[in-house]
């Protein structure tokens, strides 16, 4: 019991001390290439905050655990970035500047586009290569994009975008 708190203390000193260096170092990074604090954090800094995530994934999916590693992946995600945008809003609420936002709200739903189509590219390629090779079953004709709910997938995504889209235009006659 005396071990496993003295490894735990060392462990929470060198993940503290661990963070300031790295934190220090990515501040560096934007420094020397002139660039603002706010593309490092979101870069660089939330790399280092995922990869214990990682981790836990990398771990769970050598254990056969996929579907624990991919919940947890997303959902630390999601989870962290809920959590920091309450805690900030709570800690220090104030007027927003939108031009400041802008960047960091393209990146956000950039790269969760992004994800979304690699995603289902690859849940269709492997769902297609499993037909010819005869590891899944085929239902149907197997069309890409189409068979196993591909279309309804398709249906929503343009359906939240033109949602999106008439929300946008709404906030701009308000302005």
């Amino acid at each position: 019991m005396l071990m496993s708190v003295l490894l735990f203390a060392v462990g929470l000193v060198l993940l503290i001390k661990g963070g300031d260096w790295f934190v220090d170092g990515a501040t560096g990074i934007a420094k020397r290439f002139n660039l603002p604090d706010i593309v490092v954090g979101a870069t660089v800094v939330s790399i280092g905050t995922t990869l214990p995530e990682v981790m836990v994934s990398t771990t769970g999916a050598l254990q056969g655990s996929g579907a624990m590693a991919y919940g947890n992946a997303i959902g630390s995600i999601i989870c962290n970035t809920a959590l920091i945008a309450a805690i900030s809003i709570v800690c220090n609420p104030g007027p927003v500047n939108v031009k400041s936002m802008k960047t960091p709200a393209i990146f956000f739903f950039l790269s969760a586009a992004l994800y979304c189509v690699a995603s289902y590219l690859i849940l269709h390629l492997s769902i297609n290569i499993g037909m010819v090779i005869g590891l899944c079953p085929v239902i149907g004709i197997p069309l890409p994009f189409f068979s196993y709910g591909g279309s309804a997938l398709w249906g929503f995504t343009i359906l939240l975008f033109i949602l999106l889209r008439i929300d946008a235009s709404r906030k701009e006659r308000r302005d």
